[in-house]
């Protein structure tokens, strides 16, 4: 039976109707396909233009110069921060090498930066000096740099600078100063030393001075006043006829000389070196005491230790003079009516308390006021290599607290 005609066409048009459609369809898809596409490859251009521009912004808003340099010292990149720091255009900088912007004298150096980069394996350090255009003199910039590596071998370096000019000319400047205080500091060592040198020569000069005076005084004024005391008495004896009025002359006279040589011998008994070899500290120390109560009225409790024995003939000496010395303050100034000498000791140090029960003062206040008495106290203690301490308070008395080192042997 023959296909109908009509049946044919129809067919034929709905067939090519339905490839029609799905030919537009895949058209459409396509389309849409593509059109997807290319926005996403579009958004994928727009987030590496705007990490490129964060990375840029990164890269040339450091403080500090980013670089990147192949091993010849060819500037490959860098970031603005050159141009504030040094006053090269980036232009200028990525058109020459490290070469060009140091010195002649100084290209040694660069090329043993670039040596080293191709045999580090980690990060180097150190400083390299450019000349900046910008401020007319070398910059010393501290860099850190490591190799950029292909399969192994290194073909360019990565790095960062910092200037630290300013840095190492402070440092120079505090080096400089740190030289001249330690120069100032052995000055006054030395002077120190001298000052020692002279205070020691003085007490040494006094203590001939005293040796001086006391035997001029005993050998010399003590025998003549002995001899006048003689020679009136024998005068007195040889009158011939009695002359009331003349002899109380004569008994005057020779109680007024029995009085002043009795004064010499108490002097005498104050400068004359104490022969602390013969006596020991303790008795000399002992004596002195029963001599300042008897004479003042203040009584003096001695607690003694025969540890101040251990000590150099020096610092006998020293301990004895500042005893006598603060004996004398005491009567001069405390209004006391009693003290102590205590002495006592730890392994290292001898240490001695002068304390009254006087009036006191305020050491801080007293000041520039310090009697030569306890400054002349200070210079021997100080000669024994030994420390002294004024502890006071008015109404409470005083302590002349000393404490001198003993010999290790």
């Amino acid at each position: 039976m023959q296909p109908h005609p009509i049946d044919f066409w129809w067919d034929l048009v709905f067939g090519t109707s339905i490839v029609l459609t799905m030919v537009v369809a895949l058209v459409t898809v396509l389309l849409i396909h593509s059109r997807i596409k290319l926005k996403m490859r579009q958004e994928k251009v727009r987030e590496v233009q705007a990490s490129e521009r964060k990375y840029q912004e990164l890269f040339n808003n450091v403080s500090d110069i980013v670089y990147i340099h192949d091993l010849e010292g060819k500037i490959l990149s860098v970031n603005t921060a050159v141009e504030k720091i040094v006053g090269y255009t980036l232009r200028d900088v990525e058109e020459n090498t490290l070469f060009g912007f140091t010195r002649q004298q100084d290209h040694g150096r660069v090329r043993e930066y670039l040596t080293g980069l191709r045999a580090a394996e980690d990060e180097i350090v150190g400083v390299l000096p450019l000349w900046s255009p910008k401020h007319q003199h070398v910059l010393l910039l501290e860099y850190r740099s490591s190799a950029i590596r292909l399969n192994g071998a290194a073909i360019a370096a990565r790095g960062i600078a910092r200037n630290i000019t300013d840095r190492i000319r402070y440092e120079h400047h505090l080096e400089r100063a740190r030289l001249k205080v330690h120069a100032l500091l052995e000055e006054a060592r030395i002077a120190q030393e001298k000052l020692a040198q002279l205070s020691q020569e003085s007490i040494r000069m006094q203590e001939e001075d005293r040796k001086w005076i006391s035997r001029e005084l005993h050998d010399e004024i003590g025998q003549y006043l002995t001899a006048i005391t003689i020679d009136l008495q024998i005068l007195k004896q040889e009158m011939l006829v009695a002359n009331p009025a003349l002899l109380k002359r004569i008994d005057d006279m020779k109680q007024a000389a029995e009085a002043v040589l009795g004064k010499i011998h108490n002097f005498l008994k104050e400068i004359r070196p104490v022969p602390l070899t013969e006596l020991g500290l303790v008795n000399a120390t002992k004596s002195l005491l029963e001599e300042f109560s008897k004479r003042t009225g203040i009584l003096f409790t001695f607690h003694e230790s025969r540890i101040i024995e251990k000590l150099g003939e020096d610092q006998k000496l020293a301990l004895y003079r500042i005893i006598q010395e603060s004996l004398n303050n005491i009567a001069k100034h405390a209004h006391a009516t009693s003290g102590i000498v205590n002495i006592h000791s730890d392994p290292a140090r001898v240490i001695v308390d002068i304390i009254d029960d006087g009036l006191g003062f305020d050491p801080e206040k007293q000041g520039k006021n310090t009697g030569l008495g306890i400054i002349g106290m200070g210079e021997r203690v100080k000669l024994a290599h030994g420390e002294l301490r004024v502890i006071s308070s008015p109404g409470k008395g005083t302590c002349i607290n000393v404490i001198l080192p003993l010999s290790k042997d």
